[in-house]
This record gives structure tokens, sequence and C-alpha cells, in this order.
């Protein structure tokens, strides 16, 4: 793994896709929206930054500077604006960034930096721009100018809120093991779970045991979220009821309802309640979007 490097992060999501598509019709809907995300994309590549990954209608880029992704995320927005409108409804983008240090991977970003700049992306609005107030202060005169950029407060790296309890640890991580902690003891879920993640679902039960979540379209139910692997983790049904198995790059989060939130590495299991939910490759606080379960 590469060493961290002091970067800015920007994340950039389409907004108002499902009322666009709704006006326009599934083809010429999606079809603006595979532009608006192009656009975007030769915005951050001509303002200076590096499209680390788009999945769906989110993008992950890197800039070598606060200034830069602020001017990037004006321009972005300037260029989704001017996209014509449909029946007046027309798209939006929601922007988020972030400077600090950060490790590059193999076309991926990891570190604090990036979930924070996850958490700043689940409170933009459509139209805004979102940034902390350290990296604000990192900013120009004509940077902070711009139109539309909101300081957020949110949870710096380091900070208390950053402590949360995690699965059992030790240094044997070779085989599957089960979390300890409160979300033993809730009721547990028996015979089937139903998983729902956006318009996304999926059944796990005595007709289909096991279900694998992720980004690759092969899983059962696919995630389109940077922070989640190709195939992150599997829900499964087993003697004692229903599971769920990590086996990401970056950890799968899971919280029962009534429960403490606890995190699994490299192959760790819990049991699954009636009811609860799981965050891919971060934590619930700083999701975009989680995956729901209910069941018996």
């Amino acid at each position: 793994m590469a060493a961290k490097r002091l970067k800015t992060v920007l994340f950039a999501e389409v907004s108002g896709r499902d009322e666009f598509v709704r006006a326009a019709g599934p083809i010429m809907g999606w079809n603006g929206i595979s532009d608006c995300v192009e656009r975007l994309q030769r915005t951050a590549r001509s303002s200076g930054g590096r499209v680390v990954k788009v999945i769906g209608s989110e993008l992950m880029m890197l800039f070598d500077s606060p200034d830069a992704a602020a001017g990037a995320a004006f321009r972005m927005h300037a260029a989704v604006n001017a996209l014509p409108s449909v029946s007046g409804t027309r798209l939006s983008v929601k922007v988020g960034y972030h400077a600090g240090p950060v490790i590059e991977g193999n076309d991926d970003l990891l570190g604090d930096t990036v979930k924070l700049v996850a958490a700043l992306l689940r409170q933009a609005q459509a139209g805004q721009t979102m940034t902390t107030h350290q990296t604000a202060q990192l900013l120009d005169n004509q940077s902070r100018s711009y139109s539309g950029q909101v300081c957020a407060a949110v949870p710096l790296a380091g900070g208390a809120s950053r402590e949360r309890p995690r699965a059992a640890g030790g240094a044997n991580r070779d085989r599957p093991r089960t979390a300890g902690g409160a979300n033993r003891e809730r009721l547990r879920a028996q015979r089937m779970l139903r998983l729902s993640y956006g318009s996304e679902s999926a059944i796990c039960g005595v007709d289909n045991e096991s279900v694998v979540v992720g980004r690759d379209p092969m899983c059962q139910l696919v995630t389109a979220t940077a922070f989640a692997s190709r195939r992150h983790c599997t829900v499964l049904l087993g003697p004692d009821g229903l599971k769920i198995r990590d086996h990401s790059s970056n950890g799968t989060f899971l919280t029962n309802e009534g429960g403490e939130e606890i995190e699994l590495l490299s192959g760790q299991e819990a049991p699954l309640a009636t009811h609860g939910w799981v965050s891919l490759g971060c934590s619930r606080m700083f999701a975009i979007r989680l995956l729901e379960f209910t069941g018996h």
C-alpha cells in the first residue's frame, strides 16, 4: 500500500435522477444522466483533477490543492446547470471535499479523509458544495467567494466520535469469527431476511441461503457506492440463524436494532437481528446510503 499523501478528495453525485427519468422517460432520462456524469469527469480533468472512479452517478476525484477542488466544484455546478431541462425537470449535482492525508491504492482512495468527504456529501443538498471549516481556511479569496459553498460541522479524523465498538480482534484473522458485544443478545433472525439497498432488494432464507452483496454486477444485491468492494460481504442462513460475513477491503459496519455499531473485518462474522442496518466500507455516520434488513 502506498504511503499517505496530503491531497484534497472530492466526491460528486448527480441529484434529481428519479424525477428526471420520470419526466424524460427511461431511455432519454438515463442518457441524460450519463451525459451529466461525462460532463463532471471532463470538468474535473480540465480543472487539474484525477477521476479515481465512477460508480453509477457517484464520482470520486483527487486534487492537489483545496483551491483546485473548489474551482472544479464551482465549474461542475455550472456545467450541470447548463444542461437542458425536460418538462421543467433538471438534474443537479452535490459536492463534498476536504484536504487531508490520503492513501492511494489501486484505483481507490483510503483513509479517514475519504470517510469524512462521504459524510460531507451525505449532508449536502442538491446544488450545494460542502467542505469543512479546516479546509475553508486553506482557500484563497477567490475560492472562498464561490457561490453555493457551505462549511459543515462534521467529526474530524482523530476525534472522539471515531471511537466505536469493533468485532473481536486479535492477530489471528485467517478464519471466520463471530463478533461479540450487545448485538449478539438481540432477537436473532432465524428463517428469513429481506435486504434493501435503495431500489435494489434480495431475500435470504431457506430458498436462497446466501446473498452476496457488492459492486460486482454478478452479486445478488448490487450496491453502487464507492466504498463497497466488488464482493463486499455475504448474508447467509446457518443452523443457528442468519449472519453476515465480511470479505471486503474497508470493512462491514453492522448495527442490529437496539445495539451498537460493530466493525467486521477480514472474514469476521456476526449474527443478524430481525431488523438493522449495514454500512459498506465506512461507519454508518459517514455513509451516504445504508443496507437495511428486516425479517424473522
